[in-house]
């Protein structure tokens, strides 16, 4: 990562150097942004299209500002835009989580409102640079709820659901790169040699797939794996944290946020694309789209081949890049065990959407038209483009992607996935979604009254599992120490 203070726009704008994967994820951005507002033309919504615009200009502003103001700046505008976004239902669910979304960011934003006056107070700058130690708590705490970190991920899993479809594929990919983009240019946290951020990335990773696995909405299995990728994202950006680490780790965490958001938007088009014409998003009741849907089909095989992982597409090569950023075993398989977790997710979602007979009569379906189905294709080949040419996104040239150790390691977590199908169909389907959580004692519950439940429904997981989450986090950064 290069030391200067900022990166002006005109140097985006004009092509100037800048670090390779900072420039990409601009580029992408401003690239999503455009195919988005293509795929959401067809719904006619002026307001959610005016509302998109803004929301596009936050992200775009967020990357290019050169100091903290700007930044900040920039995130309010997503913020207020996401909340005209997830409000477009206008009914009561849609307004409750919109009034959640907006408290929880607004909160952020105090908090990097905090850490950028201490300091400033510290410095006398306020450039985009790594922050001064004693703000680092502050900004570190901001951007773990832009981020959505476990268990700090609730306004995300309650919100995006709610959005149209087509604003849901908006909303996924701004806030938490920005934020992932945030954490690289201002945090360096480490404890006792540790990068702290980078193993909070590694634990979430995991703790979020444990949490899709158990969903049967489709956009809440979606809105989990953002949550989980994010925690990739963070493992590598949070490798700045320790001196050894270099700029290796930093570009993986960018370049894992370039891939994300294309793979990400993708399966949100596919899913915008079909549960309107099923009139429900609940993936065991629907089925049989193969034959009536095979455009639709091979885009969401590749979306899904992408996000787990699979050679040569976009997914295997930053999460390469982010396995040769580090030398921790322990780090490697969490990020491992998480791929697995992606890919039953993700067999499962083509699997019930596609392969398996619908239980209930067949409602019309058909392949998008040409408008929707254009920004489809071109994801789709950026999926491979990203994977077959990784240094010319990431600008690591220096990487070996494609050894053939690299590749085999690269399609394990596949393969185990796959076999674990094979072997145990019925029970992830069946089970994974039934499964009873362990319950507080009932005194517990009583004494919690309805906020309980509340807890439960925000988060999507049961509140043990945040606990869970946290012996597993202390117990891996224990055994990194040692």
């Amino acid at each position: 990562m290069h030391d200067r203070a900022f990166i002006p726009f005109a140097e985006y704008a004009f092509g100037l150097p800048t670090t390779g994967a900072e420039q990409a994820l601009f580029a992408f951005f401003a690239l999503l942004g455009l195919l988005v507002i293509l795929f959401m033309l067809p719904d006619r919504k002026p307001g959610m299209l005016v509302a998109s615009l803004f929301h596009v200009t936050g992200g775009l502003l967020t990357l290019a500002a050169n100091d903290l103001i700007g930044m900040l700046l920039g995130f309010e505008l997503m913020t207020f835009s996401a909340f005209a976004i997830i409000i477009q239902r206008r009914d009561r669910a849609a307004l409750g989580s919109g009034l959640r979304y907006i408290v929880v960011q607004i909160i952020s934003a105090g908090l990097f409102f905090a850490g950028a006056v201490w300091h400033w107070h510290l410095t006398g700058s306020l450039a985009v640079a790594p922050a001064a130690p004693a703000a680092q708590p502050l900004f570190l705490a901001s951007i773990l709820i832009k981020t959505a970190m476990v268990p700090l991920h609730f306004w995300l899993v309650d919100a995006y659901p709610q959005a149209p479809y087509s604003g849901g594929v908006l909303l996924s990919v701004f806030t938490t790169k920005a934020g992932v983009y945030a954490a690289a240019r201002l945090l360096r946290v480490g404890w006792l040699g540790q990068p702290v951020v980078a193993w909070i990335g590694a634990v979430v990773a995991v703790v979020a797939v444990v949490g899709a696995l158990r969903q049967r909405d489709v956009r809440r299995l979606l809105a989990y794996h953002i949550v989980s990728q994010v925690g990739y994202m963070m493992a590598g950006v949070g490798l700045a944290g320790v001196d050894r680490a270099g700029d290796i780790g930093l570009n993986a965490g960018l370049f894992h946020a370039v891939n994300h958001i294309v793979y990400k938007a993708l399966l949100l088009m596919v899913a915008a694309a079909i549960c309107p014409l099923f009139r429900h998003d609940d993936l065991y009741r629907m089925g049989g789209a193969l034959r009536r849907m095979p455009k639709t089909f091979v885009i969401a095989v590749i979306a899904s081949a992408a996000i787990v992982g699979v050679p040569p597409l976009s997914g295997y090569a930053s999460k390469e890049l982010l396995k040769q950023a580090t030398d921790n075993q322990l780090m490697i398989g969490l990020l491992s065990l998480a791929s697995v977790g992606t890919g039953l997710s993700f067999i499962k979602f083509v699997y019930l959407i596609f392969v398996r007979p619908s239980k209930e009569p067949l409602p019309p379906l058909r392949d998008p038209g040409l408008l929707r189905l254009t920004p489809m294709l071109i994801l789709a080949a950026l999926c491979l483009f990203n994977g077959l040419w990784p240094a010319l996104v990431s600008s690591d040239f220096a990487a070996a992607y494609y050894t053939p150790k690299a590749v085999a390691i690269g399609l394990l977590p596949p393969l185990v996935a796959a076999g674990i199908w094979v072997v145990g169909r019925r029970q992830v389907l069946d089970k994974m979604p039934a499964a009873k959580a362990i319950r507080w004692p009932e005194w517990v519950e009583k004494k919690m009254g309805s906020s309980y439940a509340r807890l439960r429904a925000w988060h999507g997981i049961h509140p043990q599992t945040v606990f869970l989450a946290l012996f597993v986090f202390w117990i891996a950064l224990a055994l990194g120490l040692s």
